[in-house]
């Protein structure tokens, strides 16, 4: 039996996916206990509802539905914009370090940035054949759960589609990951349960991609920190470059640790929760995917950045300031070293006041995703 665990905030927070909008009612759950008054769909959804709709009938379908934009949260916090980027980067080409699937993401993010060799092509190909999805065992050799196979086929369909953008460019997969990262943050600022509907797989995916990609880059910010100590730190702030050498293996183990410590309830007795909730059109039933994030945790993973930044908020805490490269060891050797190159942003120390307009004018985030340019990003340099 799961632990009941005391919520941070009573109230549930419930989101919807544009394609719980978009087909016959008929095929749909009828959530009669989901409450109107807190029933959300972020701008995005509700953006994609008016183009395959229009906007009357998106009007009438959206009736009594609450609208969380991304403008009205910057109004009310400026750390919104590199978190929530930070976000979509991390579920759109994470490459994990340590995971079954680096190389595989690694090459996808060469793709990505149209820097990819054709050997580059041809690993590629070797890479998926080999990959671990599919597989009935772990590397331990213990058997797959259900559950985890089930994610893995939606996992190598999803990276499919995100192919699919990079060659294409076609948007669907960002608006998925734009707006699952806009339903993280509210319940991560807002220390409130959210639960998010959807009838596609991507977003089971993804969630677990953000959670995998966090846990990376959370256990990498410490580790280097502790490596640079308080000389390096003072070093890298003024403008040095600095190398740090981490063993591989060590650094695989406090990740898949705090990887582990995320998705673990067995020790937690408050937190808030977020829950991808899939309808099962043939099964009429929902498969679900939730994590439980202890305040602290969702305090930090809400204000944490990713390599970019928006020069218009703060960015010296937890690590934000520093920009990080690393070098994986190649497949074909032996090497047990995970090289760090360390440097800082340009850094500032306080967040500058600005209209919302002016931010979309200025912040590099901002112009990329209203150009449409976000399958550019990725997480690996």
């Amino acid at each position: 039996m799961t632990k009941a665990i005391k919520r941070l905030k009573p109230d549930v927070q419930h989101f919807f996916d544009t394609n719980m909008f978009v087909v016959d009612r008929s095929r749909l759950p009828t959530l009669t206990n989901v409450p109107v008054s807190r029933r959300w769909v972020t701008a995005t959804v509700r953006a994609e509802i008016e183009d395959k709709l229009g906007e009357a009938a998106a009007a009438s379908a959206l009736k009594g539905y609450r609208v969380l934009r991304f403008d009205e949260l910057y109004a009310d916090d400026p750390n919104v914009c590199p978190t929530f980027y930070a976000y979509v980067q991390a579920i759109f080409s994470p490459a994990v370090v340590g995971s079954d699937e680096f190389y595989e993401e690694l090459l996808l993010a060469r793709r990505i940035k149209n820097a990819a060799e054709p050997e580059d092509e041809r690993l590629y190909e070797q890479i998926r054949r080999r990959s671990a999805t599919g597989r009935a065992t772990l590397p331990d050799g213990t058997l797959k759960s259900d559950g985890l196979r089930r994610l893995e086929r939606h996992a190598s369909a999803t990276r499919k589609k995100i192919v699919a953008t990079i060659r294409d460019g076609h948007p669907a997969v960002i608006r998925d990951a734009k707006n699952l990262a806009l339903a993280l943050y509210y319940c991560l600022r807002t220390h409130q349960n959210v639960i998010l509907y959807t009838m596609d797989a991507d977003p089971l995916s993804f969630l677990l991609r953000w959670l995998e990609a966090q846990s990376m880059r959370s256990s990498l910010v410490a580790e280097v920190l502790s490596l640079l100590g308080e000389g390096g730190r003072e070093r890298a702030a003024r403008g040095d470059e600095m190398k740090v050498v981490i063993p591989a293996g060590d650094f695989v183990r406090k990740r898949q640790k705090w990887f582990q410590g995320m998705v673990n309830d067995s020790y937690k007795s408050s937190g808030c929760r977020f829950t991808v909730k899939r309808w099962d059109q043939n099964a009429r039933a929902f498969e679900d995917m939730y994590i439980t994030f202890e305040k602290e945790i969702a305090s930090g993973l809400a204000h944490v950045h990713g390599n970019m930044q928006c020069h218009f908020t703060k960015n010296n805490e937890l690590g934000n300031w520093l920009h990080l490269v690393y070098e994986w060891p190649p497949a074909d050797t032996t090497r047990d070293e995970l090289r760090v190159t360390v440097r800082a942003k340009g850094i500032n120390w306080r967040s500058i006041s600005v209209s919302t307009e002016e931010h979309d004018r200025e912040c590099l985030y901002r112009k990329m995703d209203a150009d449409g340019r976000l399958h550019e990003w990725s997480q690996v340099v």
